[in-house]
């Protein structure tokens, strides 16, 4: 945020939010909100373009964990490059708050595949497809999602995508063996049983919740729509039989307790369910690249390069529309484990001053994010002369000829982006420390495997 900005307030639902003067505020609801974050839309007068405002708010007031995350998703998405991830537009501080501005899109996945409009395997194709992109780029930085879901994926009405919520997300260089990692991530109807089982993982817990969200995609609902983690690997293992020695051996770090569980659970042995039982209207070639990234082996999943050239995305793939980073992303704050409120609010004071987000490969000299003790050197490196000059090629994306229709009415009401990370943490610890050591009594992952009659309304929440 450049320095001699007016700023001026407005309200939306009673919050006040203080933004640069070229904002207009565009609605007196909210987009998103949740316990420590609000989201509205937002007019940038300067380009004419909708934009959604974040305000964190009390962000040095809370738990520590909650500044750690907001400087760690700062940090990713300052450092991410590429047209199917979400990326902040400007971010600026007032007192406690943090605001981010970042593109408004029209809705999130969720809400369209709950809609009641038609939706074909060239929609899902297309979606997949820039889903895939995202994932190539991310993994290939370093960087694993760990909360992908459709409420995350939000879509405009010409069906372009971005990856959002990066919340939970981790850099991880499989070198650092004392990189914090927690068992707490993506919702838990999309985990990978590796999450559920073991106390380490990879990148290929995003490809087992891409596999998830295509099945919602030809289904119309959740296939694993567990009650709690018991209950969610019980849906699990009825639908892709029970889990076998020779996987549980694939998993890395497992928790020997959870192993119990776990054989006890697959004692009477389940076969694996057809899938096109399950789903008698999809095409072999959607079923094909969703059963091999349902895999229960991590390493047995395809990567998101492999999966983009799988013939169920022949229609769409183009290996020069599909790049890598050309660095890795290494946090160096995530391995001080001292790392106090204060030092940082001086980080992400550090960012806000920085101004518009530079692409991660205009960079270099940064892709080694800053340790406290380096950030005010890193802060003060001049930028390379041409640096703004230079623009990354990605050709056009090949749409399909259907529009999604988003409802006025309903238009922009989703959640955006993380509003409630900590709340639902939260819960989710309790919820998972009061389970019973019995296995909960499985309802059918898939009990009707037809397309329903009628959907929900467009933007409806389930």
């Amino acid at each position: 945020m450049a320095s001699g900005v007016t700023f001026h307030s407005w309200t939306v639902k009673g919050k006040t939010f203080w933004t640069p003067d070229y904002y207009i505020s565009q609605e007196t609801k909210p987009i998103g909100s949740g316990a420590y974050a609000t989201v509205a839309s937002a007019l940038d007068s300067r380009t004419g373009e909708k934009q959604a405002l974040k305000c964190i708010s009390n962000v040095y007031q809370q738990d520590p964990t909650a500044a750690k995350r907001t400087l760690r998703e700062i940090l990713l998405l300052r450092n991410l490059d590429h047209p199917n991830i979400i990326a902040i537009s400007d971010m600026w501080e007032h007192k406690d708050d943090i605001y981010i501005a970042e593109p408004l899109m029209e809705a999130d996945l969720h809400r369209i595949l709950r809609s009641q409009q038609q939706l074909t395997e060239e929609h899902f194709q297309f979606f997949v497809w820039q889903m895939l992109k995202g994932l190539k780029y991310m993994h290939s930085a370093n960087v694993i999602h760990r909360d992908l879901k459709p409420g995350n994926i939000l879509v405009n009405s010409n069906c372009d995508l971005k990856i959002c919520d990066f919340g939970l997300a981790r850099a991880v260089d499989c070198d650092e063996v004392n990189l914090e990692m927690t068992t707490y991530v993506v919702t838990r109807w999309y985990r990978a049983p590796e999450l559920m089982i073991a106390d380490d993982y990879t990148e290929t817990v995003d490809i087992w919740a891409v596999g998830c969200i295509i099945a919602e995609m030809l289904g119309r609902k959740s296939l694993f729509p567990g009650k709690n983690t018991l209950h969610q690997l019980e849906l699990v293992f009825g639908t892709l039989g029970s889990i076998k020695e020779d996987d549980l051996a694939a998993f890395r770090s497992p928790d020997p307790k959870a192993l119990v569980q776990v054989r006890k659970m697959t004692k009477n042995k389940q076969p694996k369910k057809d899938w096109r039982r399950i789903f008698p209207d999809a095409s072999q070639e959607a079923l094909d690249i969703m059963d091999a990234m349902l895999l229960y082996n991590p390493a047995k999943r395809p990567t998101a390069a492999q999966a983009l050239e799988m013939p169920w995305m022949a229609g769409n793939h183009d290996p020069t529309n599909e790049p890598v980073a050309d660095q890795t992303i290494d946090f160096a704050f995530e391995r001080k484990k001292t790392l106090t409120t204060a030092q940082v609010r001086e980080m992400i004071t550090a960012e806000c001053r920085r101004g518009k987000t530079l692409p991660r490969s205009f960079e270099p000299e940064r892709v080694c994010l800053p340790t406290v003790d380096g950030m005010k050197q890193a802060e003060s490196e001049p930028m390379p002369s041409n640096v703004l000059q230079r623009q990354p090629s990605f050709n056009e994306p090949k749409s399909p000829k259907s529009a999604l229709q988003v409802s006025e009415e309903d238009k922009y009401k989703h959640a955006h982006d993380r509003a409630q990370p900590l709340q639902q943490e939260k819960q989710e610890q309790e919820s998972n420390a009061t389970e019973s050591a019995a296995p909960v009594s499985p309802t059918e992952a898939v009990s009707d495997t037809k397309q329903p009659k009628s959907c929900f309304h467009p933007c409806s929440v389930m």
